[in-house]
Parts: C-alpha cells; sequence; structure tokens
C-alpha cells in the first residue's frame, strides 16, 4: 500500500502543483535577470556619463591655461545707489556685476556674491560646501538642449539677484549652458535698454550696438536681437561656445517675449 504523500505526490493534482512551482521558480530567476540587466545598463551609461563629462573638464582646464584664455569674465555691470550705514551721509554708488565662467572649483565663496549654477548634482563635487550654500541651482543636463522654462528660471535668478549684489553664472566650463542664459539674459537688457539715438548703450570693441527700429513681434527681429547679444557676450568672453544653442536663446525669446520687462 502506498503511503499517502507518495499517493499525492504522484496524482494529476501533485504534479500540477509541481509543474506550478517550477513555473514561478523560474519566473523569479528571470525576473531578477531582467533587473540586473537594467541596472549593468544604466550603471554603464552612468560611467559613460561620467568619462565623457570629466574629459571634457580635463580638456577645459588645460585649455584655459593657454594666456589667451581666462577662467571667468566680468559680462555686465552697472551702478546702483543704496543706503549708507550713516544715515547723515548721502546714499553710496555700489557696482553690481554679472560674471560668466567656469564651475568655481575648490575656491572659497565670496561674501558678496551670488553664484548660479547650472550644474547637475554629480558635477558639484569639486565645488567646497561654502559655495554650495551661496548657490542657486538651475540643474540643467550638458550636451543636450536647455528647454526655454530651464532658460527662464536661469535668467529670472540673474535678474533678481544682479539687483541685490555680484553674481557669478557658471556650468562646467562657462562656454555653453551659462553662456547661452547670459545671451538671454542680454536680449532683455538691449531690447530695453537704449539711448535717444536708438543705439543700445552697450558696445561691443568700442561700438554701440545698432538695434534702431526693432519690431520685436517679428522673428527676423528676434535674429537681429539675438545676434547683438550673442556678439556682446563674445566680445566679453572669446571662447563661449554656443553653435548648437543659437535656436535654444531665440526660442526663449519667442516664449517669453511677453514677460521679457525692463529689467
Amino acid at each position: 500500500m502506498h503511503s499517502p504523500s507518495i499517493s499525492n505526490q504522484n496524482s494529476p493534482k501533485g504534479q500540477n502543483s509541481q509543474v506550478g512551482q517550477k513555473t514561478i521558480v523560474k519566473g523569479r530567476i528571470w525576473t531578477q535577470i531582467l533587473d540586473l540587466k537594467d541596472k549593468c545598463i544604466k550603471e554603464t551609461v552612468r560611467i559613460a556619463k561620467l568619462i565623457k563629462w570629466f574629459l571634457s573638464l580635463v580638456g577645459t582646464v588645460l585649455e584655459n591655461m593657454l594666456p589667451s584664455k581666462k577662467w571667468s569674465h566680468e559680462i555686465f555691470s552697472f551702478t546702483k545707489k543704496e543706503d549708507n550705514p550713516d544715515l547723515f551721509e548721502a546714499p553710496v554708488e555700489k557696482k553690481h556685476t554679472l560674471t560668466l565662467g567656469g564651475m568655481p572649483a575648490f575656491c572659497t565663496a565670496k561674501d558678496d556674491t551670488q553664484y548660479i549654477s547650472m550644474l547637475e548634482p554629480y558635477e558639484t563635487f569639486f565645488i567646497r560646501e561654502g559655495v554650495l550654500k551661496n548657490t542657486l541651482p538651475v540643474p540643467t543636463p550638458d550636451f543636450v538642449k536647455v528647454p526655454p522654462v530651464t532658460i527662464e528660471e536661469a535668467v529670472k535668478n540673474v535678474r533678481d539677484e544682479l539687483q541685490k549684489g555680484n553674481v557669478y553664472l557658471h556650468c562646467k566650463a562657462g562656454y555653453g549652458r551659462s553662456a547661452v542664459v547670459a545671451v538671454c539674459y542680454m536680449m532683455s537688457v538691449l531690447k530695453n535698454d537704449t539711448d535717444t539715438d536708438g543705439k543700445s548703450k552697450y558696445r561691443v570693441n568700442g561700438k554701440k550696438m545698432d538695434s534702431t527700429n526693432v519690431d520685436f513681434n517679428r522673428v527676423y527681429d528676434t535674429e537681429k536681437l539675438y545676434k547683438a547679444a550673442y556678439e556682446y557676450v563674445k566680445g566679453k568672453r572669446p571662447q563661449i561656445y554656443t553653435k548648437d544653442r543659437h535656436e535654444e536663446a531665440k526660442e526663449w525669446f519667442r516664449t517669453y517675449e511677453n514677460e521679457v520687462k525692463d529689467w
């Protein structure tokens, strides 16, 4: 006589139960394999991204060691009257400066400077805690298109913080992401700040930039405004690289044109 346990195992019901258990185990193993595959792909992409970023950083550092290059440049400045600490004295004039440059790696934070960073979190490990605490981050991926909404956030930060004091605008090298923001900010400045002769009071190589008879509702005038702003920023920081970013600035202006007020 067979024992009940052996009889149950040999029964069709017992055999189906064993097959079902094996199927579940195989399914779990296959799921784990697929999860491991996805993790390996993501890690490979992350490492490749870091290698590309690091090589780009090394190239930038080496390039800026040339006598003709600088890590940062003063792009724009204005003077603003501020209250004098001595109540019996006249207001004092203070210079507010926008500087465009590479990331402030290993630098000590300046008390009179607000940093605006286009870096992603993984790019900040060379930056000291003091600088990070005084930074307004606008995380933006490198080597890809910067959307208008991101440019708008950065431009507004530049505008607001410049009213308070000095601003240091940067990405990794100060060539691409932050450069397009600087160009867009200057587009807003040039749109509103002109002399009575119809020419901008800001100069490129000593010459006023012509903005006469600009109709800002037309595409070709956006082209003209962009060209003037781009030439202005490039005149200040010659190594900016925005070859693939021209349309980003124009798209930002067309999207937020009605919000580009007198800054």
